[in-house]
């Protein structure tokens, strides 16, 4: 599968990244700071420089994938930040579909939106579970690693198209 990848120097897209090219997918990543992506994910995957919050950098890359996942992210906790709602609407814009959910739940596309609990740094175990349009009870946390695993997993998933998921490990 052709996938493109935005926020793969994150903690959770660097796990997607790696996930994603050990199963053998065709990744392009889309880095703000391409030496940010390890060298060996580099020979391995197509790396667009560019700034999701500046489409014009990226968005002629975005045609031809099967499928487009964001672990958009913020380092500074402490302010409000357009990442997330002008980065999505930006992704949107760009693959030519017409506040980020609202963006993404209005689109035509075949979506999901993933809510994760608290996210640690712990190592890979594939057991979490996942509630599809309803919230999951006791929702703790989940690795960064079991959730790119999820999300790699559940792309062609149609059960989870257009429906919001809460994951937890």
């Amino acid at each position: 599968m052709k996938l493109l990848i935005f926020g793969a120097t994150g903690g959770t897209g660097a796990q997607l990244l790696a996930q994603a090219l050990d199963a053998g997918h065709d990744v392009t990543v889309v880095a703000r700071n391409p030496d940010k992506i390890p060298a060996h994910h580099r020979d391995r995957s197509v790396i667009v420089p560019g700034d999701v919050l500046q489409a014009r950098t990226w968005d002629a890359v975005t045609g031809g994938h099967d499928a487009v996942l964001s672990c958009l992210g913020s380092r500074d906790r402490r302010h409000p930040t357009v990442i997330y709602s002008q980065g999505t609407a930006n992704i949107i814009g760009a693959m030519r579909m017409a506040l980020m959910e609202g963006i993404v739940t209005a689109s035509p596309l075949d979506w999901t939106i993933i809510r994760p609990p608290m996210l640690t740094d712990r190592p890979p175990t594939g057991r979490y579970r996942a509630a599809a349009g309803h919230h999951l009870p006791d929702q703790k946390s989940i690795s960064r690693a079991d959730l790119a695993h999820y999300m790699l997993n559940h792309i062609e998933d149609q059960k989870t198209w257009k429906k919001i998921v809460w994951p937890s490990g």
